[in-house]
C-alpha cells in the first residue's frame, strides 16, 4: 500500500526555533546599503540538514567584547534571513565608538518601530496579532580602550514568531497575502541622544529558499558559473508568456553529445521501430545510452515546486555523492548514496522551471488570462501549455514529475478509476507504481512527514482522483510512455521543498537501477502503437464505479483503435475546414505522425480526395491521437470525477472526421505531413459583393478585420436556398486584400437577400474565458458595460439592472441564468444535477438569428451540469436536448436522463435588449470553438445596422393585412373593416384606427375570409367600424360578424370616397377628438394618402379627399364650421389644384399657403413628408411597395402607433429619397408586403444605419 509509516532510525529532531552565529568579521563586510539583488539563498544559515557554513562562532564567542573580529560603526546580525514560517533567533551585535544607555536606544525594521511588527489576525483580517519581532536579552558592554576612550558593545537576540501563526502558508487565503510582505528591510538602531545609528538590510522571505519570478535567472546564471565543469548545463526559453516572461528551460547532462544522440538517434527509433530497439537492449548492443527525466512546475503558487528545482540544480552541479535516506521494504531508514557521474551516465534531467512564469511573478495559480494550465493541457489553447507539451513530446521522458501542493497525505499518483481506455494502463500500474513508492520513501525519510499516498492503490474505487483526461500535465505526459506523476506535497515551506528533492532524488534513483527493464516497458508502449495491437493485458485495469473490469469500449469491433482517422478539407466532405488545420498542427504538435493523401480513394461509399489528412494509427502515439479524434467514454456511474474528460476536437470544435476500420485501405498513397500551410481563399468571378458563409471562425476573424478597418460589412437578414441568416457580404475589394489570411466558404452575393450593415461592435465580458474567445475571435472588447453593445457574462457577475439603454445581454452557464435569467424574465428556471457534471448530448440549435449557421449542428456541449427547466410565454428556445434514448454521447455526469430533452438556450427581448441565455457552457476553458460563433452571432446582433429587419408579408392583401395586427395588437375592443379594393377608403380610416387602437382588416366586399373572422377573434373585439357604404361592404358583412360575437356595429361610409372621407372626419370629431388641423389629398392619389397616413393619425389630422379642381360644397362647409388652425395639401397640382389651397386657406386660422407637400411624383411627394414630419432619430421605418399600394392598406395605424414612416419604394430610390433617408437613422425596418427588390430594401438600410 502506498502509505507507510516513518520509523526513525536516528536522533534527528527537528525544533522551531533555531540559533545560530556566524563570524562577525564576515557580516560587517555587508555594505549598508546592500540591496535585493546582493542577496542569494548561499547567504542562509545552516538548518536542519544544510550544510553549515565554516568558522562559525559560538554564542559566547560573539558577546566578548574582546572579539578582535568586531569592527566599530558596524550592525552585526547572525542571519540576514528571517523566514515566515519558521521561528527565528538572530544574534545582533553593534559597537559604538562611546557609551550608549539603553534608554536611548531605538530599533526599527524597514523604517517602523520593531514593536509595531504584529502577526497577522484572521478575526480583524489585518496584521494586529501578537507582535512579529522582539528585541530580547539586550547587554550593554561598556569598557575603554586603550587609549583611554568609552565604546559600548551592544548585544541582543531579533526574536521572530510566525507571521501567520502556522509553518504552513498553503492555505490560499495565506498565499495571496505573503507576497506582499517579502521584501529587504533595514534593521535599525539609533542613539536617540546622538542620531547616531547603525543598520544591517535583512530579507523577509517566505521560506529558506523561496524566489520570487525575478529572483529565477538570476540565480540559474549563479548556478551555471558555480557548476562543475565536467557536465553539461544549457539553458534556453522555451517560450513566452501571455505577459512576455520567459519560460525558464534547463538541461543537465553528461556532455551534448549525449543529447544530441538521444534525440537525433534515440527517439526517432523509439517512435519508429520500438521493437528493434527493444531487441538491442536485450542483446547489450544499444552501447551507451541516456534517456530523460523530466521535472516541470505548473501551478506557480504551489511555489515548493519551483524551489525544489534550484536546490535539486544546485546539488547535481556541485557535488559528487548526494547522500539521501529512504525506507527499505522492511520501512527500515537506509541511507543512498548517489553518484552524480553514475546518473549522469545514464540519465537527461530536464527541467522546467516554471510553467506558468506569470504566475510565479504575480503569485497566482492561473495564468495572465485566468487559465489554470493544468487544466489545459489536453485543450491546448494557452502559449505557455503550447510550449510546454511540445517539449513532452520532443524529449519523451522515462520519467515525468510534475511538482504540485497541496495534499496533506503527500500524494503521489498514479491514479484512481476510471482510467483513459487509450492508455497501455498494464504498463503504467507496474512500473508508474513502483516509482511513486520510491519517491515516497525518500519523501518521508528526509523530513518531517511519515507517511504518503499513492491514489491508485489507497483510494477507494471511487476516490475521485481519476486520470480519465490529458488536462493535467501529468496525466498529459502519460499519453508518451511515460511512467509519470502529479506529486502534492502537504505544506507550503522548506520542509515541502526539501520532501520535493529527495522524491526526485528517489525517482532518479529508481530510474538508474531499472534503467533497461523501463525503458524497455515505455518502448512496449510505442511497439502496441506501431503495430496496432489492442493488449487485453490492460482490460482488468478499466473498471466500472463498482470496480469491476469491462475493458476497453470496443463496440463490435474487435480492436478498440480504428485503423485509419480521415480528415477531409473537400467542402463536400468538410464544414469547417480551418478548425482541421488546426488540428493537424495539434496533432503535429503532440507528436502524432499526420499524413496526406497522393490521390483520390474509396472506401465503401465514400471518396476522400487527394489533399485530405490521413491519421494512420499504426504509430507510437495512436493513443493520443484516438484520444483526440473518439467519441470519448461515459463514465457517468463514477460518484466522484476530477475534471472534464471530453476532448473529441470533432464535435467539440465543430469539423467532420471519419473513421476507417478497414485495414490498408491507404497503403502506398500517404505523404507524411511536417508542417501546415493556410489553405487561403480564392475570390473567382466578377461579382462585385460575396457571401462569407458564417461557417467557421476564421469567418469572425476575417469580419472583425474589416469591420476594424472601416470597411463596409453587412449580414443577411433572412435565410435564402443556399445561405442561413447570419452569413456576411463583402466588398470584392476588401475579401481579396485578406483572403490568404484566411479559410473562408465565399459565393457571389445575389441582390435577392434583404442584409442588415454592420458595425464594428464594442464588447464587455465578465470571465476569463469569454475574454479570451473574445480577443482571439478579434472583438473589440471595452471595460465598462455601460460602454458597450453588448455583456458576454460566462460567470454570473452582472447587476441586471446594467440591463438597459440599448445594451443587449448573452449569459451562458448556470450563474448566468440564475443571477440575471431568472431575475428578468418571470418563470424561467433552470434545472440542474451538479455544477461539475459535463456532456456531450445530441441535440440542435432552432432557427435564430442568434444560431446563424448552426442550421445542422447534431451535438451540444456542457460542463456545467444544468438546462432551461422552464421556458414562459414569449421566450424563444434556440438550443435544445435530443429526446432520443442515446442523447448521452460522453463525459461524467450521474443522472444524465434529468436532462433529456430540455431546453439549452433561449432568446427574448427586454425592451430595447436582447436578452440570450445558454445553460451550456460555450466558452468552457476556450476548447469549444465549434460555438464560439454562438457568441459572434449575439455580438453583430447588438451592432447590426443599430437597426432590426422584419418582413411582414402574406400570400394576398388580407394575410397582410391580418399579419400586420398580429405584429402589434395582443388584442383590441375595436376593429375597422374595409374593402381590399378601395384604399382610399382604408387609408382615410387610419386616424380613426390609430385614436381607437385598432387594426384596419380587409374584406373582398362581399364577405369576411375564414383567417380575417379568426383575427377578429383572437383580438377579443366587440366593436367593429366598417368604413364604406354598403356598395363597397356588402351588408351581409354585418351579418357575418353578428355570428361571431360583435355587438356594435358602427358603418362609415357614403356615395363615393369623398362623401365616405367626411363621414369618417365628422365621426372623429364628434366622438374621438375635436379637429384643429386636417390634411387634404386628392381623390385619386391614394399614393399621397398613403404616405401621410401615419403622421396624419399621431397628430389627429383626418385625411379629407378633394377632387382636382374643387372641394365639394358638403365637405367645404363642414371644414369652415369646424374654425381650423391649420391644413395641409399633400401632393401636386395634378393632384390638388392651387385653387382647393386658395379656397381652404380662406377657412384656416394659420396662412397655408407654403403648406403643399408635394414632389414630382409619389416618391418624392412621399421623401418630402419624412422630411417635413419627421425627426432625425426613427424608431421604426416602414417600406411598402409604391406602384400597387394594396399589401401596404394597413400599415398606417400600425406605423403611426411607432410613430414611424411609411416609405414607398420602386425599383430604386430617387435622389430625393436617398438625400432625405441619408439625413435620418433608424432602429429597425419593416418591409410590408412583397414585390419589393432586396436591393432597395438593402439601400434603405444602408441609408438608415449609420
Amino acid at each position: 500500500m502506498g502509505k507507510k509509516k516513518r520509523v526513525l532510525t536516528t536522533s534527528l529532531v527537528a525544533t522551531a526555533i533555531v540559533s545560530s552565529v556566524i563570524p562577525a568579521q564576515a557580516l560587517s563586510q555587508t555594505s549598508d546599503n546592500q540591496n535585493a539583488d546582493t542577496f542569494s539563498n548561499s547567504d542562509r544559515k545552516s538548518r536542519d540538514k544544510y550544510e553549515p557554513i565554516s568558522n562559525k562562532l559560538t554564542r559566547n564567542n560573539i558577546n566578548d567584547s574582546n572579539n578582535k573580529n568586531l569592527l566599530p560603526d558596524t550592525l552585526q546580525v547572525s542571519d540576514k534571513l528571517i523566514s515566515m514560517t519558521q521561528k527565528e533567533n538572530i544574534k545582533i551585535n553593534a559597537e559604538f565608538n562611546y557609551e550608549v544607555k539603553e534608554e536611548n536606544l531605538k530599533w526599527t525594521f524597514g523604517g517602523k518601530d520593531i514593536s509595531s511588527w504584529k502577526t497577522w489576525s484572521p478575526d480583524k483580517k489585518d496584521y494586529s496579532g501578537q507582535e512579529f519581532l522582539k528585541i530580547e536579552n539586550l547587554k550593554i558592554n561598556t569598557t575603554k580602550d586603550e587609549s583611554g576612550k568609552l565604546k559600548s558593545v551592544v548585544t541582543a537576540d531579533l526574536n521572530t514568531e510566525l507571521l501567520y501563526d502556522t509553518v504552513d502558508l498553503s492555505p490560499r487565503s495565506i498565499r495571496v497575502k505573503y507576497p506582499d510582505m517579502i521584501g529587504n528591510y533595514d534593521l535599525k538602531i539609533e542613539d536617540k541622544s546622538t542620531n547616531t545609528s547603525f543598520k544591517n538590510t535583512m530579507k523577509l522571505n517566505v521560506y529558506d529558499s523561496y524566489r520570487k519570478y525575478d529572483e529565477l535567472k538570476p540565480e540559474l546564471d549563479q548556478i551555471f558559473k558555480n557548476a562543475k565543469s565536467n557536465i553539461y548545463l544549457n539553458y534556453e526559453s522555451i517560450g513566452k508568456s501571455v505577459e512576455g516572461r520567459d519560460m525558464h528551460f534547463v538541461v543537465m547532462a553528461k556532455d551534448k553529445s549525449s543529447v544530441d544522440k538521444y534525440l537525433n538517434e534515440t527517439v526517432p527509433m523509439m517512435l519508429e521501430n520500438p521493437e528493434q530497439l527493444q531487441q538491442k537492449i536485450k542483446n547489450k548492443a544499444l552501447g551507451d545510452y541516456k534517456i530523460p527525466i523530466f521535472i516541470n512546475n505548473i501551478h506557480a503558487d504551489e511555489a515548493p515546486g519551483v524551489d525544489a528545482q534550484l536546490d535539486l540544480l544546485k546539488k547535481l552541479t556541485t557535488q559528487d555523492i548526494i547522500k539521501y535516506k529512504t525506507l527499505d521494504k522492511n520501512n527500515k531508514e537506509t541511507e543512498v548514496e548517489l553518484n552524480v557521474k553514475d546518473l549522469l551516465d545514464n540519465v537527461i534531467f530536464v527541467m522546467s522551471i516554471t510553467e506558468n512564469p506569470d504566475g510565479r511573478y504575480y503569485n497566482t495559480r492561473a495564468n495572465a488570462n485566468g487559465f489554470d494550465l493544468n487544466r489545459d493541457n489536453g485543450y491546448q489553447t494557452q502559449v505557455e501549455t503550447l510550449s510546454i507539451v511540445e517539449q513532452i513530446a520532443k524529449w519523451n521522458p522515462i520519467s515525468f514529475l510534475d511538482l504540485h501542493g497541496f495534499v496533506k497525505g503527500f500524494l503521489i499518483e498514479p491514479c484512481t478509476p476510471p482510467h483513459d481506455p487509450n492508455y497501455e494502463y498494464d504498463l503504467i500500474a507496474k512500473n508508474a507504481t513502483a516509482q511513486a513508492h520510491a519517491m515516497g520513501n525518500a519523501g518521508i525519510a528526509n523530513t518531517k512527514y511519515d507517511s504518503y499516498e499513492i491514489p491508485f492503490e489507497d483510494y477507494d474505487v471511487n476516490g475521485g482522483w481519476d486520470d480519465a483526461t490529458a488536462a493535467y500535465t501529468g496525466t498529459y505526459a502519460l499519453h508518451h510512455g511515460a511512467m509519470s506523476h502529479t506529486i502534492e506535497v502537504p505544506e507550503l515551506n522548506q520542509d515541502s521543498v526539501d520532501a520535493f528533492v529527495n522524491a526526485i532524488l528517489g525517482a532518479s534513483s529508481f530510474v538508474l537501477d531499472g534503467k533497461d527493464e523501463l525503458f524497455i516497458s515505455q518502448l512496449e508502449y510505442y511497439k502496441r502503437g506501431v503495430n496496432g495491437e489492442d493488449n487485453r493485458a490492460a482490460d482488468k485495469y478499466f473498471v466500472n464505479s463498482k470496480g469491476e473490469s469491462i475493458g476497453r469500449p470496443r463496440g463490435n469491433y474487435e480492436n478498440f483503435f480504428p485503423e485509419y482517422y480521415v480528415l477531409p478539407v473537400d467542402s463536400k466532405l468538410q464544414k469547417n475546414i480551418p478548425e482541421v488545420q488546426e488540428t493537424v498542427k495539434y496533432l503535429l504538435r503532440n507528436g502524432v505522425k499526420v499524413d496526406t493523401l497522393d490521390s483520390d480513394t474509396k472506401v465503401g461509399n465514400t471518396i476522400y480526395p487527394k489533399g485530405s489528412y490521413v491519421v494512420d494509427m499504426h504509430q507510437a502515439k495512436r493513443g493520443y491521437a484516438n484520444l483526440v479524434l473518439y467519441d470519448g467514454i461515459n463514465a457517468s456511474d463514477f460518484k466522484e470525477m476530477y475534471a472534464e474528460i471530453v476532448m473529441n476536437f470533432p464535435d467539440v470544435r465543430g469539423f467532420d472526421n471519419y473513421e476507417v476500420r478497414n485495414k490498408n485501405v491507404f497503403k502506398g498513397k500517404l505523404k507524411s505531413v511536417k508542417s501546415v500551410e493556410k489553405i487561403e481563399t480564392k475570390v473567382n468571378g466578377d461579382s462585385e459583393k460575396y457571401i462569407i458563409k458564417n461557417s467557421n471562425n476564421d469567418a469572425i476573424k476575417a469580419i472583425n478585420e474589416l469591420l476594424s478597418k472601416n470597411k463596409d460589412v453587412y449580414v443577411l437578414a433572412k435565410d435564402s436556398k443556399d445561405n442561413e441568416e447570419g452569413d456576411y457580404v463583402v466588398n470584392k475589394k476588401d475579401l481579396s486584400e485578406i483572403s490568404k489570411k484566411y479559410t473562408l466558404d465565399i459565393e457571389p452575393f445575389k441582390d435577392d437577400i434583404p442584409t442588415l450593415k454592420l458595425r464594428e461592435p464594442k464588447v464587455y465580458a465578465t470571465g476569463s474565458y469569454s475574454k479570451f474567445v473574445l480577443n482571439e475571435l478579434g472583438f473589440k472588447l471595452v471595460n465598462k458595460s455601460e460602454d458597450s453593445n453588448i455583456i458576454i457574462d460566462d460567470i454570473g457577475s452582472t447587476n441586471p439592472k446594467d440591463l438597459k439603454n440599448g445594451v443587449d445581454y448573452l449569459g451562458i452557464g448556470e450563474d448566468s441564468i440564475v443571477n440575471v435569467g431568472e431575475k428578468v424574465i418571470p418563470g424561467l428556471k433552470l434545472g440542474k444535477t451538479d455544477s461539475y457534471h459535463e456532456g456531450l448530448l445530441k441535440g440542435e440549435y432552432l432557427d435564430d438569428r442568434a444560431t446563424g449557421g448552426y442550421d445542422n449542428e447534431k451535438y451540444i456541449y456542457t460542463a456545467n451540469g444544468s438546462w432551461i427547466n422552464n421556458v414562459p410565454k414569449g421566450v424563444k428556445e434556440i438550443a435544445k436536448v435530443s429526446n432520443e434514448n442515446d442523447f448521452y454521447v460522453s463525459g461524467w455526469w450521474p443522472n444524465n436522463e434529468q436532462v433529456k430533452g430540455k431546453t439549452m438556450g433561449v432568446t427574448t427581448d427586454l425592451e430595447d435588449t436582447t436578452l440570450t441565455l445558454y445553460a451550456n457552457t460555450i466558452t468552457n476553458k476556450a476548447h469549444t470553438k465549434g460555438t464560439y460563433r454562438l457568441i459572434a452571432n449575439a455580438v453583430y446582433d447588438s451592432v447590426d445596422s443599430e437597426l432590426g429587419y422584419t418582413s411582414i408579408e402574406g400570400n394576398d392583401r388580407y394575410e397582410t393585412a391580418i399579419k400586420l395586427s398580429q405584429s402589434k395588437f395582443d388584442k383590441a375592443d375595436t376593429v375597422v373593416i374595409v374593402n381590399g379594393n378601395s384604399l382610399a377608403d382604408g387609408l382615410t380610416a387610419t386616424p380613426l384606427a390609430t385614436y381607437k387602437k385598432s387594426p384596419i382588416l380587409l374584406t373582398n366586399g362581399h364577405n369576411l375570409s375564414k383567417e380575417t373572422k379568426d383575427e377578429i377573434k383572437r383580438l377579443g373585439a366587440k366593436n367593429v367600424i366598417i368604413a364604406g357604404g354598403n356598395i363597397s361592404v356588402k351588408d351581409n358583412i354585418e351579418t357575418e360578424l353578428k355570428s361571431i360575437g360583435i355587438s356594435k356595429i358602427e358603418r362609415l361610409g357614403g356615395s363615393n370616397r369623398y362623401d365616405t372621407s367626411l363621414k369618417i372626419a365628422k365621426y372623429i370629431d364628434e366622438k374621438c377628438f375635436d379637429i384643429k388641423d386636417v390634411v387634404i389629398t386628392g381623390g385619386s392619389g391614394e399614393a399621397d394618402a398613403l404616405s401621410i397616413s401615419s403622421i396624419s393619425a399621431s397628430k389627429k389630422m383626418p385625411i379629407i379627399l378633394s377632387q382636382k379642381q374643387d372641394i365639394n360644397d358638403s365637405t367645404y362647409n363642414w371644414l369652415k364650421s369646424e374654425q381650423l388652425e391649420d391644413a395641409y395639401i399633400i401632393g401636386g397640382k395634378n393632384s390638388v389644384d392651387d385653387k382647393v389651397l386658395e379656397k381652404v386657406d380662406k377657412i384656416t386660422a394659420k396662412d397655408i399657403k407654403n403648406n403643399r407637400i408635394a414632389g414630382k411624383d409619389r416618391y418624392e411627394t412621399n421623401a418630402k413628408v419624412l422630411e417635413k414630419f419627421y425627426s432625425k432619430d426613427l424608431e421604426t421605418a416602414y417600406v411598402a411597395k409604391g406602384k400597387e399600394l394594396i399589401d401596404a392598406l394597413s400599415t398606417g395605424p400600425i406605423a403611426s402607433m411607432d410613430n414611424a414612416p411609411v416609405i414607398i419604394v420602386g425599383n430604386d430610390l430617387n435622389q430625393e429619397q436617398v438625400n432625405v433617408l441619408n439625413s435620418k437613422n433608424a432602429k429597425s425596418i419593416v418591409k410590408v408586403g412583397g414585390g419589393i427588390q432586396n436591393k432597395v430594401i438593402n439601400k434603405v438600410i444602408s441609408l438608415l444605419s449609420k
